[in-house]
């Protein structure tokens, strides 16, 4: 009788650790399967309604990082692909509409080792030749917000340019396409209302 006990008790402690081993299993197996569907376009799209703080310790490092940025991140990734590691590039004044784009050691962080300088809103600020400026940010505003009278849409300024480099659909999460025009940047230019990307300045002009 005793033996017997002893042997039900055993195949009902064994019973329970299978049944932990297999929802430890598929603990992990939803783990990875979350993680590569918050990875891709679609729900990075969403990331922002999806929000659970419990979650995002299993987000992959993109998607956290576009959680916190949204479509900046991908614009910083854009200034990466289009620009060399040791590029002057002049980036709006700092503050709003351009809380990050135009705060310098904030968006450093995402474009180093490239060095940032702030202009002015309607005029560089600085002297480009003077300064070795290699691009300018053609920047919208990430804000509807103003500060310190500052409007949408930047540069105000001409900038003889040897190319503007666009960033195409700029919504599109993960989109780092380019759109290439060979021509000086003039702000009052339709085409570029409400656009994103660079200017790459004409060095025997500037």
């Amino acid at each position: 009788m005793v033996y017997l006990q002893k042997m039900l008790e055993f195949k009902k402690i064994h019973y329970l650790r299978k049944i932990e081993i297999e929802l430890l299993f598929l603990l992990i197996l939803a783990t990875l399967v979350f993680n590569i569907f918050l990875s891709s376009s679609l729900i990075k799209s969403e990331l922002k309604v999806l929000n659970p703080l419990s979650f995002q310790i299993f987000l992959p490092y993109e998607a956290k990082m576009w959680l916190k940025m949204g479509f900046l991140y991908d614009y910083a990734n854009f200034i990466r692909k289009n620009t060399p590691s040791d590029a002057v590039i002049l980036i709006p004044p700092q503050g709003f509409p351009w809380p990050m784009t135009g705060n310098a050691l904030y968006f450093r962080y995402f474009l180093y080792p490239r060095q940032l300088i702030n202009g002015k809103e309607k005029e560089p600020g600085v002297d480009f030749k003077k300064e070795n400026i290699d691009y300018v940010l053609l920047a919208w505003g990430e804000s509807g917000t103003s500060e310190y009278g500052f409007t949408n849409g930047w540069p105000k300024f001409f900038v003889p340019a040897r190319r503007i480099i666009y960033q195409k659909n700029i919504q599109e999460t993960g989109n780092l396409e380019a759109e290439i025009a060979k021509k000086d940047f003039y702000p009052d230019d339709p085409t570029n209302f409400k656009r994103w990307g660079l200017i790459e300045i004409d060095k025997e002009r500037r």
